[in-house]
């Protein structure tokens, strides 16, 4: 069986809209990976939580240090 590592680092596509109208990080590699439940059976999944952080307030640096 394959292995695949899910990354979660706080991006777009982890973001999720707030009471006030804005978007948050709220969403992690688990929650990904449950919206694909057919992965499971194809491959052994690795979930890895890197960073919780919008992806515009990371920056280079940041990003270079979470790996």
């Amino acid at each position: 069986m394959s292995h695949v590592a899910v990354i979660s680092m706080g991006g777009t596509i982890a973001m999720a809209p707030t009471a006030s109208g804005g978007i948050v990080p709220s969403l992690g590699a688990g929650d990904l990976v449950a919206a694909v439940p057919q992965l499971a059976a194809l491959a052994d999944v690795e979930l890895i939580a890197a960073t919780d952080v919008e992806h515009p307030l990371l920056g280079p640096r940041g990003a270079a240090a979470v790996f």
